[in-house]
């Protein structure tokens, strides 16, 4: 009996740790994420529930939704009046990706009928602020699609797969083809309205809703130069990418 019992906690063990860390190894850097924790050997990301090991992460949220702690990856655009709660009965981080488009588009007809002009209007979702036009470069550059769930370890992984592509990404900075200057005008500054550039203004000050008010220049190049160490220890990424976590349905 105490041998049958081995095998089968061998064999748990086995598909939880195994498969996990093959999906996480295609697309993360070195230490965004790792296996274990007390969860017994599922796959944990250290930015659920704040005190996250990757700075750049951190630093994106801290600006986009006022905080490192897991509620960012509940949080709508606070203009909207249409919830995930209101629409489908569920926190935002339990819709599958699709869900979330659907959630976008109602919110964004939702301040429309109000008459919020164009100019104010917002889809913005999760930790990183998902905004619905350019979302699917995120989604697919992760390998995921509609059908995934968008769950923190997910929303995790869109963030950090834009992050590392392009002329100017962290892979970029990594192989010394970029300037971490370079990356944070193009890369982060670009892609997210919070942060500064290096000049100390934000990309799209002055349109009306975003104002970048987060991280001074030599914080933003802690991150970008500890995300840029992160990425000595990755895995090479497959030819054939895999999707990150189970899909719902």
């Amino acid at each position: 009996e105490a041998k049958e019992m081995f095998a089968e906690f061998g064999s748990r063990a086995k598909d939880a740790i195994s498969p996990a860390w093959n999906k996480a190894a295609d697309f993360m850097l070195g230490g965004a994420f790792k296996i274990g924790g007390s969860s017994g050997g599922e796959l944990q990301s250290p930015a659920v529930g704040g005190g996250s090991n990757n700075q750049l992460l951190d630093l994106i949220a801290k600006g986009e939704v006022g905080t490192t702690g897991r509620e960012g990856y509940n949080t709508m655009f606070k203009g909207s009046r249409v919830t995930a709660r209101s629409m489908f009965g569920k926190d935002l981080s339990q819709l599958t990706i699709g869900e979330v488009k659907q959630l976008q588009k109602a919110s964004i007809k939702e301040q429309a009928d109000r008459k919020i002009p164009a100019s104010r209007r917002s889809s913005a979702a999760g930790r990183y602020q998902f905004i619905y036009t350019g979302f699917d470069d995120y989604i697919k550059s992760a390998g995921l699609s509609d059908k995934d769930l968008f769950s923190p370890e997910n929303q995790d992984a869109m963030a950090m797969a834009m992050l590392r592509k392009g002329k100017y990404g962290l892979d970029a900075v990594k192989a010394g083809k970029a300037t971490t200057q370079q990356f944070q005008n193009n890369v982060l500054a670009a892609r997210w309205a919070s942060i500064k550039n290096t000049s100390g203004r934000g990309q799209y000050d002055g349109d009306g809703i975003n104002m970048a008010s987060h991280g001074s220049t030599a914080e933003i190049q802690r991150a970008i130069q500890q995300g840029a160490a992160q990425a000595q220890g990755m895995v090479q990424q497959s030819a054939t990418p895999r999707k990150l976590y189970n899909s719902k349905g």
